[in-house]
């Protein structure tokens, strides 16, 4: 089975690593200074904790050609570098099947129109990993976690083979019935944080400590998954209907939690890149709110704050 990870970011870049680990047959793509230490230096992997590190050597790629013939190709990008990998891929002929691993708001639209149907698959990975320098820190004794899902819903033929691959390689797979939806549920939880957080300053320590900030959070997570639940989309995992049942004199305690789940960290970074994909979730997430009549002025807040900042 021949694998391309098309994106060497942190996840990416964990991605291969660990799939060329377990031996599988997987190629990196990778550009500008990137792929050059890279080259030089291999994919490293190496725990928070400083306690282990591993150099992996992983083919590189710079660019996908026509007639590159993969198995899987695994998109690895932040959702605002989209457009500019899909008419690549699109011109692949020779792949046939295209997992997008990452935030989706808009929906598989315009990956089926270039792509096909029968081509894309969403998800997301569960777990985090950061790029320091060129080494990529993980978490150390934690199973990294994979989200999967079909455009068809369901535990589909092709599903099953790509959780026994990555089962192979050591990640926990979790199939879901309808990843789009989830996928937009998930927005509802990390714009909130992300417009937050900004607001804050990007003071992790000064937001945790501000209940006006923490009870923002809630009403806007509330919003969103209103305006998720008025267009008949299901709300997904099942667990996310508790943040509508929270006690108003819990919210702050509860958005303070939200804060120190591994999963959702990744938006309560400064990185430009990151806050790029915000602002472009953001404004698919308005996009969306756009087609109910609800009123939702704590998600506008928190969205006003994700554009400005």
């Amino acid at each position: 089975m021949r694998i391309l990870v098309y994106g060497a970011g942190p996840i990416g870049s964990y991605l291969a690593g660990k799939l060329g680990e377990s031996k599988l047959d997987v190629t990196l793509l990778a550009r500008g200074g990137r792929l050059r230490s890279l080259s030089r230096y291999r994919v490293v992997l190496k725990t928070y904790e400083g306690v282990e590190t591993t150099r992996v050597r992983v083919p590189l790629l710079e660019r996908l050609g026509p007639e590159d013939a993969y198995d899987l190709v695994m998109v690895a990008l932040g959702k605002n570098f989209y457009s500019g990998a899909l008419p690549f891929l699109a011109a692949n002929i020779s792949t046939p099947n295209v997992l997008f691993v990452g935030n989706n708001v808009e929906g598989p639209g315009e990956m089926v129109r270039l792509l096909g149907r029968e081509r894309v698959l969403l998800g997301f990975p569960e777990f985090k990993a950061e790029l320091d320098g060129r080494e990529v820190e993980y978490a150390i004794g934690e199973k990294p976690s994979l989200r999967l899902g079909d455009l068809n819903g369901g535990e589909s033929e092709r599903l099953s083979w790509l959780k026994r691959v990555f089962e192979g390689a050591g990640f926990e797979v979790n199939v879901s019935p309808n990843m789009e939806a989830w996928l937009k549920c998930h927005a509802s939880l990390v714009l909130p944080l992300s417009g937050a957080f900004i607001r804050a300053g990007r003071d992790l320590d000064k937001l945790s400590k501000d209940r006006d900030a923490l009870v923002l959070i809630l009403k806007a997570m509330r919003e969103g998954l209103g305006v998720i639940k008025t267009l008949n989309i299901p709300v997904l995992p099942s667990n996310l209907r508790r943040i509508e049942q929270v006690p108003n004199m819990l919210t702050g305690t509860y958005a303070r939690r939200l804060l120190k789940r591994r999963d959702l960290e990744y938006v309560l970074e400064s990185g430009e890149k990151v806050q790029e994909e915000m602002r472009v979730l953001a404004d698919e997430f308005q996009e969306l709110k756009a087609s109910t009549s609800l009123e939702t002025p704590a998600l506008d807040e928190v969205t006003e704050q994700i554009r400005s900042g």
